[in-house]
């Protein structure tokens, strides 16, 4: 569900991610997907590869964000 207008995505049973290769040139790097019954987010890397390793540690704040995020909701679902 989107909820405007910060647009806040409330996970849901057939929401997935994956990660898309869209081809080896690099005017097509690969792409994270976040995909459900309510859109589709679509991340990737900058147009220029050259700017590719400055968007590097956003993606491993990303993945250590929700990872955190999956930590502290698995707690609060055990109690």
């Amino acid at each position: 569900m989107w909820d405007k207008p910060g647009l806040t995505w409330v996970i849901g049973s057939w929401d997935e991610v994956t990660v898309e290769e869209t081809g080896s040139d690099p005017a097509f790097p690969p792409v994270l997907m976040i995909s459900g019954t309510s859109g589709l987010l679509t991340i990737r890397p900058p147009s220029t590869p050259r700017m590719w390793m400055t968007r590097v540690r956003f993606l491993h704040q990303l993945r250590d964000g929700a990872d955190e995020l999956a930590t502290l909701v698995a707690a609060r679902a055990i109690r």
